[in-house]
């Protein structure tokens, strides 16, 4: 599947309002992939994308903890049915340990 289809396909295993930030309740402005990167396209697959309103998605830019807290959420739910090798497997990174 092309980029541009998955990225019109988005949806987030977070919320199911995709219209309001999930940080901070205003009107979003962006649909912000938790790992980015590299795994962005993964991070579209399985779910990991917030709504975010600008000064969030900024925020998720510059602040590592805050970020490492959605990334770890991320892994958290991926886990729940599938094991901590698979995630390896697929996102390279344990954030967990």
């Amino acid at each position: 599947m092309k980029v541009r289809q998955l990225e019109k396909k988005r949806y987030s295993v977070f919320t199911d309002d995709l219209k309001t930030c999930i940080i901070c309740n205003k009107p979003k402005n962006d649909l912000h992939e938790v790992l980015y990167g590299s795994n962005r396209l993964n991070s579209i697959k399985y779910g990991y994308v917030i709504p975010v309103c600008r000064n969030c998605h900024i925020w998720l830019h510059k602040d590592h903890n805050f970020t490492l807290f959605w990334v770890r959420k991320c892994q958290r739910h991926f886990e729940l049915d599938h094991d901590r090798e698979e995630w390896l497997k697929i996102f390279k990174k344990n954030y967990l340990d």
